[in-house]
């Protein structure tokens, strides 16, 4: 941005806060809110997921070689 030149020039399609209507606000704010608990929900689901893949190597008999292998590589 040039010195001098407004937020609002270069962006006219922005409106600040200042001048939206509390219910604008309101609703704004209520749909950031269903879009974070969308995203909070996500990536729960991710965690689970990679948790239950985790769990699933351990028990297979390939995945105990490995990991025996890799703690006579590393020596832990």
């Amino acid at each position: 941005m040039k010195p001098g030149e407004s937020m609002r020039k270069k962006y006219p399609n922005l409106i600040p806060n200042s001048e939206r209507s509390p219910e604008k606000l309101r609703k704004i704010g209520r749909k950031g809110g269903i879009k974070s608990g969308e995203a909070r929900r996500k990536k729960r689901d991710q965690e689970k997921m990679a948790k239950m893949l985790l769990q699933m190597l351990r028990e297979s008999p390939e995945a105990k070689e490995n990991i025996e292998e890799l703690k006579r590589i590393f020596g832990k």
